[in-house]
């Protein structure tokens, strides 16, 4: 029996919010770089979703099903997420 997670590239879900004050594109280069210097490259797919949402996060996961998921972005003390509102506020 073939393991098919083994044989399938493993898909990364990279997901950005609230870049003010971050460098949120040198940190996504560096996940691309380390992916793209390994040996098993060809075993990851990497799909960057940016100024996300609530609902954005909850739509982004389910579409891709990711088996890593990358968040950029700021938290707060309490554990939670700071992502953008509709108006692009946080």
């Amino acid at each position: 029996m073939v393991n098919r997670q083994a044989t399938q590239p493993q898909k990364i879900l990279i997901l950005a919010a609230i870049p003010h004050g971050l460098r949120l594109d040198k940190e996504i280069r560096e996940v691309e770089e380390c992916i793209r210097r390994a040996v098993r490259r060809d075993m990851f797919n990497v799909d960057i979703r940016t100024a996300v949402r609530p609902q954005d996060i909850r739509r982004a996961i389910a579409e891709e099903k990711p088996q890593i998921l990358h968040f950029c972005g700021h938290g707060l003390e309490d554990g939670s997420l700071l992502l953008e509102a509709e108006g692009g506020t946080k």
